[in-house]
């Protein structure tokens, strides 16, 4: 599993939803990419998400998702990009799921 990236912590600190705005445009860029058979262009959103996972606030959920990053690149790799399509849609659902919960808790 990558290395927590100290600056993309420091970012997430200072301005959580500018964060949560990020990793969710990074989902759809994939979504997109995907869809049109761009390849690098998903293996670096890939990258980019994996690489924003931050074990020690969530060691389990970190490594979840690192192996559900994998499994969409591997589909990718294997010529099946509507598994990788159906992953990352998934995971993109969960997150504005996850947000607009949190986004109610406050008020």
């Amino acid at each position: 599993m990558p290395q927590k990236k100290p600056y993309y912590a420091n970012f997430k600190k200072n301005d959580p939803g500018a964060a949560a705005d990020r990793m969710l445009e990074v989902y759809q860029i994939i979504i997109e990419a995907n869809a049109q058979g761009h390849t690098e262009t998903v293996k670096h959103g890939l990258a980019l998400l994996k690489n924003s996972l931050d074990p020690e606030q969530d060691p389990i959920l970190a490594r979840l998702l690192h192996k559900l990053y994998l499994s969409a690149e591997a589909a990718l790799d294997a010529g099946d990009p509507a598994i990788t399509g159906e992953i990352i849609e998934t995971l993109k659902g969960l997150w504005d799921a996850r947000l607009k919960c949190d986004q109610l808790a406050k008020k």
